[in-house]
Order: C-alpha cells, then structure tokens, then sequence
C-alpha cells in the first residue's frame, strides 16, 4: 500500500504540482539571488498599479508560474487573484498600514535599481529614511507603502516554493514549508492574513509590540548601500553565525514572509509563555535586528536564541498546520532511549516543556561548559523557568545535579539519533504515513554523510523505495535511505 507522502507525490506529479516551484539543489545552487523573493521582487517599481492587468502583476504572474495554474483552475490561482483584490480592497478602506509592513521596507536593491520596495519615492513622500544613524531608521508616510513588494514577496516565495531557513529558522520555516507543498493556497491566505494582522486568528495571540517596530531592510550589509556611510567599521554581519568568505556579499538577516513568519511565530509562543508564566504582559526585547557596529556577542546570541526546541515546532504545527491542539506530536525513540536512564515522566516533560527561547540559549550554552551555583540560582528565579524546576524536584535531584548530570544526558539523547536499529526503523513508517512530517537531523546528511547530532530541520516531501525527497532552504534535495536513517533523531508529524 501507498504511504501517504508517496500518494501525494504522485498526485503532483500528475499536473498539481507548482509549475516553477524550485525543484533541486542544483538549480538553487546556480542562481541563489534571482531565487530569493527578497531580491527577485525588489526589481519592479511598486509606487503604482493599475489592477491584476499592471505589467508589474503580469510579469510576476508568469515568473512563479501562475499562468499555467490559472489555465487549470488551481487553488492557488484562485487564492492569488482573491488576495490581491483583498489588497486593493483594503487599500482603499483602511488607513492603518498593515502590522508587519516594516518587514517589507527594504532599500538593499535601491542603488542597483534605482528605487526601493515602496518604489520611485525620490523626495520620500511615501516612507522617508534617516540614514545618519545605525540602525537605520524609516517613517512611513503612506500606510500601504510596500504592498505591492509584500504581495508579490509573499507570492513569489510560496509559489516557487522558496522559503529561507536563515537566521537559525529552520524549525518554524519547516513548519511554513508543510504548508506551502501541501497546500499552497492555504499558505499564500495565511501569508496575506499575517502581513497585515501580525498574527493568525488559530494562534490566539501576537509577538511583543516592539518585535513590528523594527526594520531590517533598511539596514546596510555592504558600503555600497543607503545608509552604509553611517558605519565606518568592517563588520557588516558582526553575527559569527553569518559570516561568509566575502562578508559584504550576502545579507546578515531576513526579511519579508520568512522573517514575519519565523518571529511570528516565535515571538507569540515567547509571549504566551511569558503572559502564563510571568503575569503581565511584559517582554524581553531579543528579538531585534542585526546592525554594523553592533557587539558581535550580542548579536551571535541573539541568532543562536532562535534554535527551537522539537516542542516549539510542534506547537507550530498544532496552530498552523494541523489546525488544533495536539494535532501534531514528536515522533521519535527519544522517550523510549531515554527511559532507559530516567523516569519516564521526566523524559515525556523535557520533550514537551515550551521553552522561553532565551531560557533554552542559557541552558543549551552551558551543558558542555557546567552550571555554575549562581547560573542555576539565575535560572531557577526565571518565572518561565518555574514549571521546569518543578518537574525538575520530582526526579528526585537537587536542581545544580540534575542541571550539571542529567541535563547534559537528556539533551545529548533527545538531540542525537537513536542507537537502536529497531526503534529508528519503527519510527519511519509513521513518517511516512503522515500527512506532514517536519525531520529534527544532522544537517551533513543534506551533504550525503551520516551524522547523530541534529541541529536543522527540514520538511519530508516524498518517501521512495531507496531513498527520501526532502524540502531544505528553498529546495528539494534527494537523500539516499541509508544516510537519511541514521542521521534523523525524529519528526514534528500531523498524522
């Protein structure tokens, strides 16, 4: 019988497929700018439109393949033409701007182009920009300033399919690719509804108020952007996590749906968690942006407080891809494995305990280095902390022995694959047979070498006789069976 992932595969197949959706890294390895959404939708003037038959909607029409699909009657032709008369709707009806519109600021492309994703806007009419200062800083005057680059932006990356795992997001944006394979239309409304609410309505909540006020597309990452005269130094990216050879050649953060997405996401689970265990309704400000100059500490912890948790990425699946609490769950032999050593209940908690993301840096920084007595005192006076330091007493050891021997075990375990042969091979069947499988694995096995530590996630598209099709980065990549098996440690599912 047919797993569930290989039915779908032959459903696309047969003509449901994304017509100019990314198909393998190869192709992605030979053009990674002009298949970005970030640059790719910064070549059109958007201070103008005349309509779905504008030439600038015309032209994006035919690059993410919509033509084909709206000669069939897709979904996905249906949700575009629907969300962009919502646009134009809403325009016209509601002053306010849309509540991630900073996000869709980027002047990166403005001196190459000759104007910026608001378009032409020479006496900054519709958004003014003070580049005196680092960071910079935008005043909107328009309050739908950026539409256009945020329709087509939003497009662009769920039709071909292209979605960045930058910046350590490659939890949440597993999450936002199970969406966009599966079902495109979904993903392109939802896209939409997060762009101007800064939330879902499935979530029950939103990011802290600052994480809307900030604008990483108008921050300089080379000399010879708006604003780089302001910095006199060399670190463009003083984050050590996004250093490349030529430190001016890429840009140190995301913008547009996977920025939206991922703090989205992030910041109202962080929220939650902080409004249920806090009280109140205050928030730590971490998830601001990246700037030259800036303290290459600070910012390298601040990329690194973005690895999520399997428990993180199950709750994202719970709200936007199963739908509904316990939709989804983390399929693994972690609780098994670990129930060899530790209480069963203990083992069950740390794989669901939703973490504070700064609380999950300090603990995940530490368990090579030690727990020094006045770390642990640190931790355990956090409010976010309190439910963990309660479960922490059932198992019987002092908090600074379970810190300093058994949490170094427990995530060791839960973060690296199996050593039993039959429990990984149970546990592929479920993978396979799920509607959505998010992978938790070592990211050389996308590079055809088996590891057992798992720091990246990824989306499972297509399970195959001798092999696996998965979706990394903006990409699908084939995995040989072998080396995909004994490099997974789990997956976030929705059965």
């Amino acid at each position: 019988m047919a797993t569930k992932l290989q039915t779908k595969a032959k459903e696309s197949a047969s003509g449901t497929a994304l017509p100019r959706a990314t198909v393998s890294y190869e192709e992605f390895a030979a053009a990674p700018a002009e298949l970005r959404s970030w640059s790719a939708c910064a070549k059109a003037d958007y201070s103008s439109f005349d309509g779905l038959n504008d030439t600038i909607i015309q032209q994006l029409i035919h690059e993410v393949g919509l033509d084909e699909l709206c000669s069939e009657g897709s979904d996905a032709c249906k949700a575009f033409t629907a969300g962009f008369k919502a646009m134009t709707r809403i325009r016209d009806e509601i002053p306010a701007s849309p509540r991630f519109q900073n996000f869709t600021l980027v002047n990166w492309y403005q001196n190459e182009n000759g104007f910026p994703s608001w378009g032409a806007d020479p006496d900054g009419t519709s958004v003014s920009v003070n580049t005196q200062v680092m960071p910079p800083v935008g005043t909107v005057h328009d309050p739908h300033a950026a539409d256009g680059y945020a329709f087509c932006e939003i497009a662009y990356t769920v039709l071909k399919q292209t979605a960045s795992q930058f910046y350590n997001s490659c939890g949440p944006t597993s999450a936002l690719a199970a969406l966009i394979v599966r079902s495109p239309a979904q993903a392109f409304k939802k896209a939409l509804q997060l762009y101007y609410t800064g939330s879902l309505p499935e979530i029950g909540g939103s990011a802290c108020p600052y994480v809307y006020a900030e604008q990483p597309g108008l921050i300089p990452f080379r000399p010879n952007q708006p604003g780089s005269s302001a910095y006199r130094g060399t670190d463009w990216c003083p984050d050590k996590e996004v250093q490349f050879p030529d430190p001016s050649s890429r840009q140190c953060q995301s913008v547009g749906l996977q920025r939206m997405w991922v703090v989205g996401m992030i910041g109202a689970l962080e929220h939650k968690v902080h409004v249920e265990r806090a009280g109140g309704d205050a928030c730590a400000e971490w998830q601001t942006v990246t700037y030259p100059g800036e303290d290459i500490e600070a910012a390298t912890n601040r990329n690194l407080a973005y690895r999520t948790a399997p428990s993180a990425v199950v709750w994202v699946c719970d709200q936007v891809v199963g739908g509904q609490s316990d939709a989804c769950h983390y399929e693994s032999p972690f609780v098994e494995d670990c129930s060899e050593h530790f209480p069963r209940n203990l083992c069950l908690g740390m794989l669901k305990f939703l973490w504070s993301q700064p609380d999950l840096f300090a603990v995940q920084s530490s368990l090579e280095s030690g727990f020094s007595e006045a770390l642990v005192d640190d931790l355990m006076s956090r409010p976010t902390m309190k439910p963990f330091f309660e479960m922490v007493s059932e198992s019987g050891l002092t908090s600074y022995n379970f810190m300093n021997r058994a949490a170094p075990a427990l995530f060791a375990t839960m973060m690296g694959v199996s050593q039993h042969a039959g429990r990984r091979a149970a546990m592929w069947p479920k993978l396979c047979g799920a509607r959505a499988a998010m992978l938790n694995l070592a990211f050389s096995a996308l590079e055809g070498q088996p590891s057992q530590q798992c720091v990246h996630w990824t989306f499972l598209v297509q399970c195959t006789s001798d092999g696996y099709i998965i979706w990394s980065n903006g990409y699908r990549k084939s995995i040989a069976k072998d080396v995909l098996e004994a490099s997974t440690c789990g997956a976030v599912i929705l059965p």
